[in-house]
């Protein structure tokens, strides 16, 4: 296979992997994409830079589930109530369900090792014993699913 200048290789093992630089709040660290085939590496590699343009970048390894739930409040909804999107009253109330609800039981855990399993165990035991509760099963189903990066549509 020729030179392509993209910094994908093979490994004796016969998978191909890639080296990408990514900046965290400690400085530059390199990190490392395997794939069986060629065309899988570069296309997870172009999904890592591409993140890395848009500036979803983290660092995953030592990121608790805690530290990412104020960042996405404070990176992604801010912003929608700065802008008009997103009702104050919104936020307030999304601010309360994470820090009463979702950080006292998984905010400790690292991003990385916490399990849809736990989510639903969390999901299932926040419903039966908040039924009554202003914290409605719909509210939680939603809360549940709002996992995702900043989406600004």
């Amino acid at each position: 296979m020729p030179a392509r200048g993209d910094g994908i290789t093979k490994r004796k093992d016969g998978r191909y992997m890639a080296c990408y630089t990514i900046q965290t709040p400690d400085g530059p660290k390199r990190k490392v994409i395997y794939g069986r085939k060629y065309k899988e590496v570069e296309k997870k590699l172009n999904e890592a830079r591409a993140n890395a343009d848009k500036g979803l970048v983290f660092d995953a390894d030592n990121l608790k589930a805690g530290d990412w739930m104020d960042s996405w409040l404070s990176d992604c909804l801010k912003p929608l109530v700065a802008a008009g999107k997103m009702a104050h009253s919104t936020y307030v109330r999304t601010e309360g369900i994470v820090n009463n609800h979702l950080k006292p039981t998984l905010g400790h855990r690292k991003l990385k090792d916490l399990t849809r399993v736990e989510v639903r165990r969390l999901y299932n035991e926040k419903s039966k014993t908040l039924s009554a509760a202003p914290l409605t099963t719909s509210t939680l189903r939603f809360r549940c699913r709002s996992r995702r990066p900043c989406e600004t549509t």
